[in-house]
């Protein structure tokens, strides 16, 4: 269990998962945590061979529900680079049994593959909270901003959002979901205002729900 941890500082590289908080059981908890002022870079080595390794850069998670929710406060990090085209999840990764703040966060695609979500959050509990992020997807043309939910986490599970003062450019979808149906994909988004999306032709990116998978 971790209370109050804080993980800052750090220069991260050439690694497939650069900061990982992850249980498989109830009785394991994270309360308070807080990742910050980190820098993140180079995925390439980590996509072969293909889909072997998925990559993140921070990804949360408990896989074990029932337990308490943990909580994390993601924030004033720098991800530069391509994730790759193996098996991308984000550079943010929320799972299942969590609750985050992903704040003032900066996200720079250099490469041309598509990434299915930059962040992500299956939370499967939540609500959680996006906004003030900087997010430049890659030259690829169909990359997602924001992804919510997933295949791993029953329909009566799925977590709220929000996602407010947002810079998302170079996507395809600015929010997309799994949500089986608009209504469902409506309602899981609490609110999403004065946030900035355009595409790689300047123009709005669609919002989708229905995306299937699982990450």
């Amino acid at each position: 269990s971790a209370t109050n941890l804080k993980i800052y500082g750090n220069t991260i590289s050439d690694h497939p998962w650069g900061i990982n908080i992850g249980a498989d059981n109830t009785s394991s908890t994270a309360t308070g945590v807080a990742i910050y002022g980190n820098t993140f870079s180079n995925w390439s080595n980590w996509q072969y061979p293909f889909n072997t390794y998925h990559t993140d850069g921070i990804i949360v998670y408990n896989n074990q529900t029932g337990g308490a929710i943990d909580t994390y406060s993601i924030y004033n990090n720098t991800f530069t680079g391509t994730l790759g085209n193996g098996s991308p999840t984000g550079y943010v990764a929320c799972g299942n049994a969590s609750a985050c703040n992903i704040f003032n966060n900066l996200m720079v695609d250099t490469g041309s593959y598509a990434c299915n979500g930059y962040i992500w959050t299956y939370t499967n509990g939540g609500p959680d909270y996006v906004y003030n992020n900087t997010i430049i997807g890659s030259s690829s043309g169909s990359d997602i901003g924001i992804m919510i939910n997933s295949a791993a986490v029953s329909t009566a599970s799925y977590s709220k959002i929000t996602v407010e003062n947002n810079i998302v450019l170079n996507v395809a979808y600015g929010i997309a979901g799994y949500e089986s149906t608009l209504a469902q994909f409506e309602t899981d988004i609490a609110a999403s205002n004065y946030n900035v999306w355009g595409t790689v032709s300047n123009v709005a990116p669609n919002m989708s729900y229905n995306q299937g998978g699982s990450p």
